[in-house]
């Protein structure tokens, strides 16, 4: 079993709202919650003006992230993979969802990628979404837990769901 010594995150603004500025990932060390690295990135598409910017995402491990863009005005969701060639980011949309997920608005709350089934999940409040690498809805349920969703992820195949307060983690 190998022991994983740094975790990475993308550090952003959640109150921007079809933004092009940049964005930054952090490698930080487990060991001392030390920033080790930090690099800056954008995704656009077809141009700068057009930026992507990434409220949501989850690290396969320390080169490559996959990503979740909402775009308001196609009224649909972008995945996008991105992978580290040295010191460089290079974004590559594998997917997207048409339509909207939630009427109100509501952000999405959690991201999370099962690498064995190519299945990306996403979150948000109390609703649960499993879609394929292409964007393809393959289910959605509901939770009554009373509390939001605040982190999401796979492990061994088990999605595991972070709640709010109170309830903890639950398994599906």
């Amino acid at each position: 079993m190998t022991h994983i010594n740094i975790f990475m995150r993308i550090a952003n603004d959640h109150l921007l709202r079809h933004s092009s500025q940049s964005e930054e990932i952090m490698q930080i060390s487990k060991k001392d919650l030390q920033i080790k690295r930090i690099w800056t990135f954008k995704i656009w598409d077809r141009s700068a003006k057009d930026g992507r910017y990434m409220h949501n995402a989850t690290f396969l491990n320390d080169n490559k992230f996959v990503a979740v863009y909402h775009n308001s005005t196609k009224h649909r969701f972008e995945y996008w993979k991105v992978t580290r060639h040295g010191d460089s980011w290079q974004p590559v949309e594998i997917g997207a969802t048409k339509g909207e997920f939630m009427r109100n608005n509501s952000p999405v709350q959690g991201i999370a990628y099962d690498k064995k089934r190519a299945h990306i999940y996403l979150a948000f409040n109390d609703y649960l979404f499993k879609v394929n690498r292409d964007g393809m809805v393959l289910a959605n349920g509901r939770f009554h837990t009373g509390c939001e969703f605040e982190g999401i992820c796979v492990n061994n195949s088990h999605l595991l769901i972070n709640c709010q307060r109170k309830h903890g983690i639950l398994i599906p």
